[in-house]
């Protein structure tokens, strides 16, 4: 079974493009942090219409999509949902947070490949 990363690095499935200009219609108005929509609250949205059977993950996947392909410019997100920054501060603010998510990551790899290695020496004694 895949988990929920690995479905990010696939191509989208024809339901899932169907439903692109959807969400990004969608997520259009959604200007300022304060009028963030989530996840549950998308797939509620898509059920409605009559797009049923998406999932967080593959929500996850589409708004992935749309950003790396520049569907809709500037799309943020925080612990509230999808949103696009009412000016230039909030979108600074929001891609601060990102690079201090993606440094931790990135220290965390680093220690991982440094503790699997440490694993390895410890196995030949």
């Amino acid at each position: 079974m895949k988990d929920q990363y690995s479905l990010l690095q696939e191509d989208l499935n024809e339901f899932e493009k169907t439903c692109v200009p959807i969400i990004i219609n969608g997520l259009r108005n959604k200007i300022g942090k304060e009028k963030a929509v989530s996840n549950p609250y998308i797939i509620s949205k898509l059920d409605d219409l009559g797009y049923k059977g998406l999932t967080q993950p593959r929500i996850r996947k589409i708004v992935n999509h749309i950003r790396n392909n520049d569907l809709l410019l500037l799309l943020c997100a925080n612990s509230k949902g999808y949103f696009l920054p009412k000016n230039l501060k909030e979108l600074d603010s929001y891609m601060e947070t990102m690079e201090k998510r993606i440094n931790s990551q990135i220290k965390t790899f680093d220690k991982l490949k440094t503790q699997r290695q440490l694993y390895l020496n410890s196995m030949k004694k």
